[in-house]
């Protein structure tokens, strides 16, 4: 029986200005989701207890995510190494979707690229 590595700890993310979240919020995936900047390697389909603090939110959201998206080393300049996380289709996931829509209202249609789009 082959043994599991060892679990990777919890992911603490402080997202503190609307710009950084625009940048880093997947809006195109359906429960909405986050990209996370990291050389930590994921595979396809992984899950990984996300606490993202966002903004002047009371308190933050503790979600197990799943790895949807990875920017390779050397994309570019301007989308980092990292994954991207979709958000999980629970009360916390949507609680984090909202938030992050109710304080991204106005910039969600821009055309401007994001960390991952």
């Amino acid at each position: 029986m082959a043994q599991a590595g060892p679990a990777k700890l919890p992911i603490k993310v402080a997202i503190k200005d609307r710009t950084l979240l625009y940048h880093s919020y997947m809006r195109f995936l359906k429960m909405g989701g986050i990209f996370i900047s990291t050389n930590t390697q994921y595979k396809l389909g992984e899950n990984q207890m996300i606490i993202l603090d966002i903004m002047e939110n009371e308190k933050p959201f503790p979600m197990m995510c799943k790895a949807v998206w990875f920017n390779p080393k050397s994309t570019s300049t301007v989308k980092p190494t990292g994954v991207g996380f979709a958000f999980p289709a629970d009360e916390i996931g949507k609680q984090a979707k909202e938030f992050i829509e109710k304080n991204l209202m106005g910039l969600l249609d821009n055309p401007r690229p994001t960390f991952t789009m």
